[in-house]
This record gives structure tokens, sequence and C-alpha cells, in this order.
């Protein structure tokens, strides 16, 4: 196969490939997208004999993802094809062994360093049949004085104990022996009445160590140190007693934010509670303190009996309603998760979603996700069918990849669940001259997604045949694909654009480099208001769904900005997107102006929909502080600064601004 040319790159596209998924080489060089390509592709093939291979798959997988009409999972790109241990699935869940509690975190921490995300229920049944905390427990960390960090966490190390103790824990300079030694503090916590644990973290590399095996560099011990500190103090705090469902939580959160710590992975979680528990209410006001639970997104998990008690007046499911559309209107937060809906077609009972809600989960369970970009199959869906088709083979194949977990193999063995959904909605509908509020009730936009979602069941159907494996329990999801999108420069999943004009800020450091360039090109850059040694440059942009139809004489009136659709019609358009389309679940997130909508009116929009979907999120849109990333301007605003040459086609996308996935 013959080097192709540069592929079309969205307006950041090349900047955000080269920063989070091109791969350095043995020989220091970073990947280019064709070697990219050609490793995913070639490693997603060797998952299983050649003889399932179809004829000319190869070189039309390689076209698919090259041209960016179809992208798998962001994990599927980093980690698809590397030598060694391929650790691609996208997500997990978190689940609760009767027989160990500290597998629960061990599992999490583990996944959470190998870069995926996780998702897990806290609801009361789960954890109130773990035992009461008899042990009083003393968790020493030791270090070589010779360790090059040792100044920034040598406040925590032990006063009692040293390197030369004989009964210490050695932590190997491995993820395993990060997950191993929470694991040595965790089990002690129920053994006996009184258990000291040494742990020496001499052998850890420094932080900015170049990390081989993953990319990027350490973090150094400092994080490990601070969390198992941090769990011990958890743990004291409740001695005597059992742990509540948010102390587990925070055990979590603690074990999050070592992962983060470094600034080399990201940390992706959600967290789930059943609206009968007897401690609902602080669960949906646990992130009131900024301070904890900030590693999560959290969801409160109603059902069919939430729902008769609400036509019923049922005071505490009333209460739980309007809290959670009170706090929804004001952060965002928590979400819904219809557990009775998402039940439906599913062997395990529902657990929890992985961290943006587009797969529902049973314990252990685990997805593979891969988005088809409907941007480019507007009119075209004889060869839209036929990437649906591909995509949901690769996937299938990506199944046989590496499951560390003996609870997940078996889940996985069994289940095969796949996740097969698009990007570029918005970008369809306007290609075809359709509204977005009317895309609910458009008899061909739901005969066609209906055909999309037939093409991946019956080829999961077939190809699970000829594996001789069971067929995936479900094919298709709808996921936010922020990064994924942003590679050709289309909306992401199945969300309405941010705004057709609009400025762009964006920070960099008061000694970047580029800041001399902007300057001379004369784009306007300002102090940053809130951060130190911080510079702010604003860039004014047109959204690039406007750039194309007015390229193709489209009236622009068929685009409409998320602000301009009810609350009604976005649940409606989500309704018809999981009926018609997604067997899983959809990861939609509704942004609203909270000037125009109130508390009221989102619980009464979700009483009516919320039946219908599996899970929805309402995101307020910040208003009334300085300097913010995004900001909504008019059409002449934007021609003004294009007179000035201070303009450009870009979309609106960043990290969570429409519940985009932070999963590598």
């Amino acid at each position: 196969m013959t080097k192709l040319p540069e592929p079309q790159w969205g307006a950041i596209g090349k900047e955000v490939y080269q920063r989070t998924y091109s791969r350095t080489k043995s020989d220091g060089t970073q990947e280019s997208w064709f070697e990219t390509v050609t490793r995913v592709v070639d490693g997603n093939l060797a998952f299983v004999d050649s003889k399932y291979h179809e004829k000319g798959e190869r070189d039309k997988l390689f076209e698919l993802i090259y041209s960016m009409k179809a992208i798998p999972a962001g994990r599927h790109l980093w980690a698809t094809g590397v030598p060694g241990r391929s650790y691609i699935s996208n997500c997990h869940a978190a689940g609760w062994a009767k027989d160990d509690l500290s597998e629960h975190f061990v599992f999490t921490f583990s996944e959470l360093l190998k870069g995926g995300g996780v998702g897990s229920s806290y609801s009361n049944k789960y954890i109130d049949y773990y035992p009461p905390i008899y042990t009083e427990l003393g968790v020493h960390i030791v270090c070589d004085p010779a360790h090059p960090d040792i100044e920034s966490f040598k406040h925590l190390l032990s006063s009692d104990y040293n390197t030369m103790t004989r009964e210490r824990y050695v932590v190997e300079d491995s993820r395993e022996g990060w997950t191993n030694s929470l694991k040595e503090v965790l089990k002690s916590a129920w053994n006996g009445p009184k258990k000291t644990v040494i742990i020496d973290v001499s052998m850890l590399r420094p932080r900015n160590a170049p990390l081989r095996s993953f990319g990027g560099k350490s973090s150094g011990p400092e994080p490990l140190v601070i969390c198992l500190k941090a769990i011990e103090s958890i743990l004291f705090r409740r001695f005597g007693k059992k742990l509540t469902s948010l102390d587990v939580m925070e055990i979590d959160h603690e074990i999050a934010k070592a992962v983060v710590a470094g600034g080399i992975r990201r940390s992706a979680r959600m967290s789930m509670k059943y609206w009968q528990d007897s401690d609902i209410f602080q669960f949906i006001e646990c992130k009131k303190n900024p301070e904890k639970h900030w590693s999560t997104n959290i969801s409160v998990e109603v059902d069919d009996e939430f729902f008769r008690c609400l036509r019923k007046g049922d005071s505490h499911a009333k209460k739980v309603l309007r809290m959670v559309s009170k706090n929804a209107s004001k952060v965002g937060e928590p979400g819904l998760f219809n557990s009775s809906l998402a039940s439906v077609g599913e062997i395990d009972p529902v657990f929890t979603t992985n961290p943006c809600g587009e797969i529902a989960f049973g314990q252990f369970d685990v997805c593979n996700l891969g988005h088809i970009n409907l941007a480019s199959f507007a009119n075209k869906d004889k060869e839209a069918l036929e990437a649906f088709r591909l995509m949901t083979r690769f996937l299938i194949r990506a199944t046989f990849s590496d499951i560390v977990n003996p609870r997940q193999q078996q889940v996985v063995s069994r289940n095969r669940r796949i996740g097969v959904g698009f990007f570029g909605y918005a970008n369809w509908l306007a290609y075809q001259k359709i509204r977005f509020s009317e895309s609910h009730h458009n008899t061909d936009v739901k005969r066609t997604l209906n055909l999309f979602k037939e093409t991946c069941r019956n080829e999961a159907r077939k190809y699970a045949f000829e594996l001789r494996i069971p067929e995936p329990i479900k094919t298709t999801c709808i996921a936010p694909t922020g990064s994924i999108s942003n590679l050709p420069g289309t909306s992401s999943g199945c969300q309405p654009i941010y705004a057709r004009y609009f400025i762009r800020r964006v920070r960099y450091s008061s000694n970047d480099g580029n800041l001399a360039f902007l300057e001379s090109k004369g784009y306007p850059i300002e102090d940053s208001v809130n951060e130190p040694n911080t510079k702010v440059v604003t860039f004014y942009c047109k959204d690039p769904i406007v750039a194309e139809c007015e390229k193709r004489g489209i009236d622009l009136s068929v685009i409409e900005e998320q602000g301009e659709i009810s609350l009604s019609d976005h649940l409606a358009v989500q309704a018809m997107l999981q009926e018609e389309y997604a067997d899983n679940a959809i990861s939609y997130t509704i942004n609203f102006n909270p000037k125009k909508v109130k508390a009221s009116d989102i619980e009464k929009v979700l009483k009516i929909h919320l039946p219908h979907v599996k899970g929805t999120t309402l995101l307020p849109e910040i208003h009334g502080y300085k300097q913010p990333p995004l900001e909504r301007i008019s059409k002449d605003s934007y021609e003004e600064a294009q007179s000035k040459g201070l303009a450009m086609v870009s979309d609106s996308e960043r990290e969570c601004l429409n519940g985009s996935c932070p999963i590598k």
C-alpha cells in the first residue's frame, strides 16, 4: 500500500492527533497518521486468524479510517497493534466481589492507570453487605533518602520505620506495583485487631522519567504516597463502623486523584446511586464541596418504580426529582439513569454505565467503541451501510484483545458487547436540509437510522457465527466522541452545534513561543484574570457546518444552535435515537441557558420524557464570568474580525463541553 497524501484534518484535528494518539517510535520520532492507521488496522485484524478476514477487508478498513469516514475509539487508536499487551477497552464496570471488598478498589485503580474509564454503583444494597472495620490500621511509608523526589513527600514518611525494616512491602516500579500496594493496605483493614503496614516506595522512578510502554512521563511516588495515606485516614475515621457508600466513593476519589496527579493520564469515572437509598440526598449534593468527588460524574438511578411513585405523588420520589432538577439547573449534576429501560435486552442486572453514559453495564462488564462519521455520508446511504458493517467486524475482533481480570474475561466471553456509534449527526442533518429539532419526527431519518442499526446487528450475528462465539448482546450506541470528532472537524456524537459564530479563548503560558507570532498577526492577547503567568488569546470562529452549508448553497436556517432547541425537543430527539438506533444507550448532554430555563422547567420536562430515555444530563452554560472559553458572537462581529484577517473556521468542541469523553 503506497503512502497517501495528507488527510483532510479539521481546524485543530492534526494537533489533537499529534498530542493524543501519535505514538513515539523506537527511533524517537512520532508516528504519522498513515503509520497509526496501518498499526491499528493490522493490529485489529491480528486478533483473529486470517481465515476470518474478508477479501480486501484490510484495504477497505484502511481507506475508511485514513479518510476519517470512520474512526475507532481513541483507545484503539492509542493501543491497538502495540507490541505486548493491548489494553483497548474503553470503559469498565468496577463491581463488588462479596468475598473481597478490596477487589473493587484495586480493579478501579488498575483500569484508570491503563487509561480506561470506570463506572460503578454505590447503592446501599452493594455496600451494606461488608463488615465493619475492626482493625486499627497504621500505614507507614518509607523511602530511600537518596530518591530524587523525596523532598516533595518527606512530611508523609514514617518516623518509626525506614527502608531497613524487614517486614516492609516494596512497591515494584510498575502499574501492578502501584495497585498491589493499594491491595496490601486494604486487605490489612479487615485483618485482626491491629495491623501495621509498611510501604517502601524507593523503587518507583522519579517524576518526569519516561513511561516506555504506556507513553508519557512518570508522576513519581508522591501521588501514590498521598493516596495511601488518605485512604488510611478514611479507614481510621470509620474504625468500629461500616463504610458508608460515600466513604467508598471517597476512597475511589483518592485513587483517581493519584492517577491524574502527575498530569500524565486522565481519570474518567461514573458514580451511581439508587433513588430509594436512605442517603440519596447526601449523594445528590456530594459535590457541593469542590474538593470532594470532582473526579467523577454522578447520576441517580431511577426505574419503573420511581415513575409509578411519581404518578402516585410519593413525597420521596418527588423530592428526588426536585433536588436533581435544582442541582442540574445550577451545576449540571447529577444526571439520571433509567435502569428499567436500560435493562431491556440484557442478561445480567444493569449495574451502572460508563463515565459518559452510552453503555449500560452489568458488574465487571466492559465496552469497546467505534464511530462512523455521518458528515461524510449525507445522501450516501449505501456507502454508509458498508462503513457500519465494517466497523461492526472491527469491534467484534477487538473483543479478543487482552482482558487480564478473570471476572471481566468471563463477562466479555459471554456478552461480546460492542458499541458501533456515529458522530457528525448535526452535519448529516444540515447537509440533507433537515433541522435538528425536527429530526425526531422525520420519517426518512428514522428509517435510515434503523437501517444502520439492523446492518450492525445482522453483521454481528453473521460474524459471531463464523467465529463460533456468542452473538454480541448489544451492538450500537452513541458516544460523545469529543477528541475523535476533532480529527475531521465535525460535530460530536449526536449533539447540535454550540454556535454558528463564536469566540474561542485559548490559554497559553506567558513564556510560550507562539505568543509572539500570534501578536504579530494581530490576535487580541490579554493577561488571564484567574491564572498567574498565563495569557489569553482570542480567536474568532465560524462553525464548519456553516462554512460547508454556504459552500453547498444550503439555507443556513436549517442549522440550529443548541440554545435554540427546546428541552422537550432535545429529549424527543434523544428518545428517537434511542428507539431507532442505539440498543446500548446514548451520551447526550443538553446544554441550556440558565437565564431562560428554570429548575421547574427541567422537572416538568423530565417527568414527560425520562421514562423514554436511558439516561440524560442537563448542563447549564456558564455565564457572567470573565474570559469564558467560548462565547457566542453575531455574524457581523465575525465578519468584522474576518476583514482584519483574524477569523477562522473551527468547531467549538472542547473537552466536556458537550459531555466529551476524556478516555484516550
